[in-house]
């Protein structure tokens, strides 16, 4: 397969044969189009398509994934939410470039796992970028950031009315990996795909 006329390798399997197209977690709100399976979408933090068969794939430690869907349009995305794409409008931009490009007027989004607000304590430098309703007093001169609440305000503020959130921590609970509990790189993973 080619891209700007570059070879690319082919990317992670699963069972089937398909290929992950993995999102390169920029912490930003750019948003690709997926139109062909390809290993990896470099710069951007939200992925959407509307091909069956193509496997949207990224991962985790106390960011926020989202995934969007759209049963009347069928398109589907995924976002990776961290402090620094939900302050630059990651999950805003991905539902509006749904309605832009797709014509989605009946999107939901899933909210998974990722850090509470009781455990994401941040600096006086992340604090002054999100409203005072996201955040909470922490130690000091820290606040508490929910993350999970500035997503959901993003989308809904987008038109999307359906907002589910799994309200599971990373930080809290061991099944899943948490940067904040144990900095060990390690991550975990959020697959949507479509038949």
């Amino acid at each position: 397969m080619k891209r700007d006329g570059q070879m690319l390798l082919p990317g992670p399997r699963i069972d089937d044969g398909l290929t992950l197209t993995t999102i390169g977690s920029v912490h930003s709100a750019a948003v690709a189009r997926v139109e062909e399976a390809i290993p990896k979408v470099d710069d951007v933090d939200a992925v959407i398509t509307d091909r069956a068969g193509i496997v949207l794939f990224a991962t985790y430690a106390d960011c926020i994934p989202i995934i969007l869907w759209d049963p009347m349009a069928k398109v589907a995305g995924l976002v990776h939410a961290g402090w620094r794409g939900t302050a630059a409008g990651v999950a805003r931009a991905a539902a509006t470039f749904m309605a832009d490009e797709f014509g989605c007027r009946s999107v939901r989004a899933g909210i998974g796992p990722g850090i509470c607000a009781r455990c994401y304590e941040v600096g006086p430098e992340v604090a002054a970028q999100f409203d005072q309703r996201f955040l909470a007093q922490g130690d000091g001169d820290r606040a508490l950031l929910n993350l999970a609440a500035a997503n959901r305000s993003q989308l809904e503020s987008a038109g999307v009315r359906a907002v589910y959130d799994i309200g599971i921590c990373t930080k809290e609970n061991y099944l899943f990996p948490s940067h904040r509990r144990f900095p060990d790189g390690t991550r975990f993973g959020a697959i949507v795909a479509m038949r």
